[in-house]
């Protein structure tokens, strides 16, 4: 009698796995859905806002120069990468104002709280 086999069977051809939204992130060939892309932007406003607040607290900014800094930065950043690189009409996703409404409420706090710390370390010795 012939030995059994112990062979184990060929894997079945794997389905095409779905990327993760932060895989997408850094792909323009990709569909979106609503919350996906909200989510991405959320996180990528909240780093560039940590790094916004950092710069602006080491160059010493104060007042409503570094806000306005941030808006702008913030702002266009966002523009860019929805518009350019993901190469999507925010209009399709109810406007930019609906896709960032979220992330610049959180950016905000992240921002001031770099801004503030950087501020302090560098230049709060000086103040007194």
């Amino acid at each position: 009698m012939p030995a059994a086999s112990t062979r184990k069977p060929a894997p079945a051809a794997e389905a095409p796995t779905e990327l993760s939204p932060y895989e997408k992130a850094f792909r323009s060939d990709v569909e979106w859905s609503k919350t996906e892309l909200k989510d991405v932007l959320f996180w990528l406003l909240s780093g560039l806002s940590l790094v916004s607040g950092l710069i602006c607290g080491v160059l010493g900014l104060t007042g409503y120069v570094g806000f306005i800094s941030y808006f702008v930065t913030s702002f266009s950043a966002m523009s860019y990468y929805i518009g350019t690189f993901l190469q999507l009409d925010a209009d399709d996703f109810g406007g930019k104002a609906e896709l960032l409404q979220d992330a610049y409420t959180a950016g905000l706090g992240v921002f001031l709280t770099g801004w503030i710390c950087m501020y302090t370390l560098f230049h709060g010795a000086s103040a007194n």
